[in-house]
């Protein structure tokens, strides 16, 4: 509702009735209208002006609080010079002075004359644990806030250039900032009883730093992206992080991380948690050489090797389907429980296999590859006739053509900015040794720069870590034993859920194969049947179905002649050894570990603590999108959000164990509207007050262990007046 005051011109006066209007919508159309409730007619302008202040206020969902004329002229005279933004700031600050991370960085970073670099980054931080936004906007959200009066630190210090200054000098101490915020947080409360390791991506508007490389990110965009690992304890408390290039392999990055945490201590008898990404047999060995304990997960090609006769031998012969209701649950249970599995109260089921004794895999040794990077190069020359001639439109018709990803085929037509003097070299088998990638990054160079390019990296793998390993050598691996702990577990939940994915990815390919027909069937002209095959196949791909179908095509005669058409053949054998394997997962432990199974498999399903912190990072601090356009800036970025999640996990752990029922984003919200209000009196210097906190807000100080925050007498002691 609202108040509208309608003017009305007779014999030259101007008579004027205020009405109070609701708008609604008719029921015979659904049009926007309005009627009027009342007519105020009579009504002081006085009763009108509050009248329309109360409507204005419901409708923003605050209150209207009355002033008590008898409190005197010098009560009504008392102004708001400032509304600021402080409890969430000043606890935040509070946490920060708790882990002592300002002096920390004080030893760290380089002096300055003015501000202190660790103030600057303290401030960034509680920004991206409050407001998060670009690093120029917390230019803008400094002096709103009551930080130059916590800090006592200017408004007009706090500026763009030296935010970014800070940045710079932040991005130089990474790795002794993570070596002493570790030895903190091993020292601090239960200390670390485990740790969990994983990565995830960033990506970035615009072309991004030189570590940033174009790729699909962890939720499937195609993006300029930087991978970042993490490594944390049981209560979420980031102990080892690292900005690495984007579309690395994940296994060589986590081994990478490992090490170094062994080296700095962050890794000592604590069990290391990880996925199914250092599930391989290459990747255990790996593991076991660092002589770290580690709790992983296998991925399913290597069940058969580590695993004997695991319960899922006769589980694809088993009558399994269904809708998932009871009756199929139950039945799934039966079966785990007669192949000897223990029932667990989360609703999965463990058998301890021991320790299996394998000998290690065989290392594939690197040899020439026999001019396959020579034959790559003529298909592109090839390739780039055919495009240049018009004999295909575009790239994506060459690479249905070709039967391969349009990415793939652009990723070798990179091979085209080769010199003819490079094209020949590389024709005659200069570049046999050669990766794909490296060539093609010899290819990005500027054109006088590819010799010598070529010239390095020829020299670097020729006869050093490619050539064909010796006989004598692959003994000795063979004799080199891998042993691991095992434990199977299955959840009949996960099984129904993969059950009935399965069968609707079924449906999804069937409808996507005719669609495929019957749009050849209506086309005027026909395709070939490997252009039919190729575009039937990339829709298996999404689905990792490649290998359950097998693919040909017929001739099906019409009124224009014949057009080619796809038939899907599903392997039988395949489907029912994939579908033997649905529920059933196989943890692989380091075998000094002595937990019991029941607890290997608890601990590896506590793992979500740090996809938690990942879902923190990009949620609640705004991780992306990054506007940085240099490694130093996004390493700096990361740095910054890893601390905010300490201090996120802080208030997170202390509420939790102070029983108040709120995360720390939820505190965070509840304590954004208690700020510091600059008041000035009528004849007397200006005064610092605290909005009046509500019973929540004051629970969660309390909680915190900081009353003081709203006590206006300790407060003016501890700020500095701007």
């Amino acid at each position: 509702m609202f108040v509208r005051i309608t003017k009305v011109r007779r014999a030259g006066k101007v008579y004027e009735y205020p009405q109070l209007v609701e708008s609604f919508r008719r029921k015979s159309d659904g049009r926007p209208t309005s009627r009027v409730v009342a007519s105020l007619k009579g009504w002081s302008p006085e009763a009108i002006e509050n009248l329309r202040v109360a409507l204005a206020a419901s409708t923003a969902g605050s209150l209207v609080i009355p002033v008590d004329r008898s409190l005197g002229e010098a009560a009504e005279r008392h102004l708001s010079l400032a509304n600021l933004d402080y409890l969430p700031l000043a606890v935040g600050s509070a946490v920060w002075e708790r882990w002592g991370l300002g002096r920390l960085l004080d030893g760290l970073l380089p002096a300055t004359s003015i501000v202190d670099h660790s103030r600057v980054i303290e401030a960034l931080v509680l920004h991206r644990c409050v407001a998060p936004d670009s690093k120029l906007a917390a230019c803008s959200w400094y002096p709103k806030t009551a930080l130059p009066e916590l800090f006592g630190v200017k408004a007009r210090y706090f500026n763009n250039s030296r935010v970014h200054r800070a940045l710079d000098a932040l991005s130089q101490v990474e790795v002794p900032l993570q070596d002493a915020l570790c030895r903190r947080v091993k020292d601090a409360g239960e200390g670390v009883v485990a740790t969990f390791l994983d990565l995830t991506d960033t990506w970035f508007v615009g072309r991004g730093p030189q570590m940033s490389r174009h790729g699909k990110t962890k939720e499937g965009l195609v993006k300029e992206k930087v991978g970042i690992a993490l490594l944390c304890d049981q209560r979420g408390y980031p102990l080892r992080w690292k900005t690495v290039q984007g579309c690395r392999y994940e296994p060589s990055v986590m081994l990478e991380v490992l090490k170094e945490a062994v080296e700095g201590g962050a890794v000592d008898q604590q069990a290391v948690v990880m996925d199914r990404a250092m599930g391989r047999g290459a990747h255990l060995d790996a593991l076991i050489d660092l002589d770290v304990p580690f709790v992983t997960a296998l991925v399913r090609p290597e069940f058969a090797r580590f695993v004997e006769g695991g319960p899922w031998t006769g589980f694809g012969d088993t009558d399994t389907s269904g809708t998932g209701g009871k009756r199929q649950l139950n039945r799934l249970r039966r079966f785990a429980t007669d192949a000897g599995m223990t029932a667990m109260s989360d609703g999965r089921f463990y058998l301890d296999f021991g320790v299996a004794v394998c000998a290690r895999a065989e290392p594939k040794p690197r040899s020439r590859r026999h001019g396959l990077i020579a034959r790559l190069l003529k298909e592109v020359i090839y390739i780039e006739g055919v495009l240049a001639g018009g004999w295909a439109p575009t790239v994506q018709a060459v690479a249905d053509a070709y039967g391969v990803h349009r990415c793939t085929l652009q990723r070798l037509l990179r091979l085209r900015k080769l010199t003819p003097q490079l094209r020949h070299r590389v024709l005659r088998g200069d570049a046999a040794d050669l990766h794909i990638g490296e060539i093609t990054a010899v290819a990005d160079l500027p054109g006088p720069a590819q010799d010598a390019a070529l010239d390095e990296v020829c020299a670097r793998v020729s006869g050093v870590d490619r050539p064909r390993a010796a006989p004598t050598k692959l003994v000795d691996v063979r004799q080199h034993s891998t042993f691991v702990r095992r434990v199977v577990w299955f959840s009949p939940d996960l099984c129904v859920r993969r059950q009935a994915t399965a069968l609707r990815q079924l449906e999804a390919v069937h409808r996507h194969v005719e669609g495929i027909n019957e749009k050849e069937l209506s086309r005027p002209r026909k395709r070939v049947a490997a252009v039919l095959a190729a575009e039937a196949r990339t829709f298996l791909k999404r689905f990792h179905l490649v290998d359950l179908f097998d693919i040909t095509t017929i001739k099906r005669q019409t009124g224009h002649g014949y057009r080619h058409q796809v038939v899907l053949t599903r392997n039988e054998d395949n489907w029912r050894r994939r579908r033997s394997l649905d529920g059933f997962g196989v943890i692989a432990a380091h075998s000094d570990l002595t937990l019991s199974p029941e607890s290997l498999v608890r601990l590896y399903f506590s793992k979500d603590v740090v996809e938690k912190d990942f879902q923190a990072i990009k949620s609640e601090f705004e991780l992306r999108p990054v506007h940085h356009q240099t490694d130093a800036k996004i390493k700096a970025h990361v740095s910054l959000c890893m601390m905010a999640l300490l201090l996120h996990r802080t208030v997170d752990h202390t509420l939790r164990e102070e029983g108040v029922a709120l995360t720390a984003g939820a505190a965070v919200e509840a304590m954004k509207h208690c700020h510091l209000n600059r008041m000035q009196p009528p004849s007397a210097n200006a005064y610092y007050s605290v909005t009046q906190a509500t019973p929540q807000q004051r629970q969660i100080v309390e909680a915190m262990g900081l009353p003081e925050l709203l006590d206006d007498r300790q407060i003016e002691r501890r700020l500095t007046p701007r």
